[in-house]
């Protein structure tokens, strides 16, 4: 009897034994951190940060299309500049703050950044922009001329050589200029040479997607949208005519003629290609003046996993 007793101990004891190695090597695998890897293009190289955009297709872009990380325990490469196109190593999750945030251990220098004639033409072109409250806003091309107080609602305070601000009061043609809020929604104005520039956030600025008037009488147009992006968007029936105050040279929402009306509740899917959209605003809007008008609408970009990204278009167009 003490024979089997003590049989059945070892083997208990075995069982343990093995049961804790088992742990502990679940224990083991669950500490593991993920080691992830993707191809970007360089847009800010700092003395302690390095600003990129992830490429098309890449997975981390579901997260964020703006990464930064720290590069003062990274290898030195003089090769990588900004335009470059890199391989970057990490380690652990993605943070999510603005621009994402990771833990790089190592980076690679796959393509030299492009630096011919066209490229720094285009780099001289490039929209001015600022970022404010967390939202970019871009350059519309807009003047206003309305008159205002001297006093400024906010100053930026720093600037980045190339590329899109990527912290708040900051821009990418100089610091200290001062603004103010703009009466028109997502608008902000700002002091430039003497002349206050309008800049919007989220106009015209989905790249790959374009929208234009093919024809339109006082009463009604016709619009094409072309997408000519990989991106998946969408857009509703509701849209918005604007008409140019000539006095002030500022765009305005043209009033409702009745406001017992609505929009149908629908969602369109913009494959890549061509889609046109057929409007009649006699009822909302009545039979518009001879003057410059433009139709505002909004679209959306879907992303996997996040809030769809909303980005609003505008197309100019004359009655006469």
């Amino acid at each position: 009897m003490k024979g089997i007793k003590r049989i059945r101990k070892i083997l208990l004891s075995a069982v343990l034994a093995v049961c804790s190695l088992y742990l502990a090597g679940c224990s083991e695998s669950e500490k593991k951190v993920t080691q992830e890897y993707f191809k970007a293009r360089v847009l800010e190289v700092e003395d302690t940060y390095v600003l990129v955009e992830p490429l098309e297709g890449e997975n981390i872009r579901k997260s964020s299309d703006r990464i930064t990380f720290g590069k003062e325990k990274l290898k030195d490469s003089k090769d990588i500049e900004v335009g470059s196109i890199i391989g970057v190593s990490y380690s652990g999750d993605v943070r999510e703050t603005f621009p994402a945030s990771i833990d790089v251990y190592k980076w690679e220098c796959i393509s030299l950044a492009q630096t011919n004639k066209k490229e720094v033409q285009k780099e001289e072109q490039q929209k001015r922009m600022v970022m404010l409250k967390d939202k970019l806003y871009v350059d519309t091309g807009e003047i206003s001329k309305m008159g205002r107080c001297g006093l400024k609602d906010f100053k930026f305070k720093s600037s980045v050589k190339r590329g899109k601000p990527t912290k708040n009061l900051q821009t990418n043609f100089g610091k200290g200029y001062g603004g103010q809020y703009s009466f028109r929604k997502n608008r902000i104005e700002i002091l430039i040479d003497k002349e206050w520039h309008v800049f919007a956030y989220n106009e015209n600025d989905l790249n790959g997607v374009k929208m234009e008037v093919k024809s339109n009488t006082n009463h009604s147009l016709v619009i094409n949208v072309n997408n000519q992006s990989n991106k998946d968007i969408e857009c509703g029936a509701e849209y918005k005519i604007e008409y140019l105050e000539s006095k002030i040279d500022t765009w305005s929402e043209l009033p409702y003629k009745h406001d017992d009306f609505g929009f149908d509740e629908v969602a369109y899917c913009l494959n890549k290609g061509d889609k046109e959209f057929n409007y009649d605003w006699d009822y909302i809007y009545g039979k518009l003046n001879p003057g410059k008008y433009r139709i505002v609408k909004d679209f959306f970009e879907y992303i996997e996993g996040q809030e769809s990204d909303k980005h609003t278009l505008t197309a100019e167009f004359e009655i006469k």
